[in-house]
């Protein structure tokens, strides 16, 4: 006979459902409100009463509380432009999807962070060093008639 695993014990669950403080609920609300206007048949077909709207609202509201309603509205204006475009798949509510675009929105991209130099080469004297053996280098080069 097998022994059962004790190993890999899964994590407790519960039962409770989790409480959402007041601007949480919110940015949720806020989030579902701009679907609802931006999917109108859609959203109804998916949520037609108000117990499956809530069971998605407490699915996806730990993902959309995060964000607030200016964060919410900027990857909604940007769903409404890829609806404009005609771009495939926009056109069906998909929810994971819309909470990506709100994401991705406000993602801050490496083209668009403001420039700092790297003060770290000039701290640990690497610059200097780096000139006396580009020189050196250079000087060597000379000598054999490059």
């Amino acid at each position: 006979m097998r022994k059962p695993l004790t190993e890999c014990v899964t994590p407790e669950t519960t039962q409770q459902q989790r409480i959402f403080s007041h601007p949480e609920r919110d940015s949720v609300a806020y989030f579902f409100l701009r679907l609802s206007n931006i999917y109108l048949a859609e959203y109804i077909r998916h949520l037609h009463n108000a117990e499956s709207e809530n069971l998605a609202k407490r699915e996806f509201g730990t993902r959309v509380c995060k964000y607030s309603r200016q964060q919410i509205d900027k990857g909604c204006s940007w769903i409404h432009q890829q609806k404009e475009n005609h771009t495939d798949g926009w056109q069906y509510l998909d929810i994971d999807r819309c909470i990506g675009a709100v994401k991705e929105a406000n993602t801050v991209k490496s083209i668009h962070k403001p420039f700092e130099p790297d003060l770290a080469l000039e701290d640990q004297g690497a610059k200097d060093r780096a000139i006396t053996a580009g020189k050196e280098a250079l000087n060597k080069m000379r000598g054999l008639g490059l």
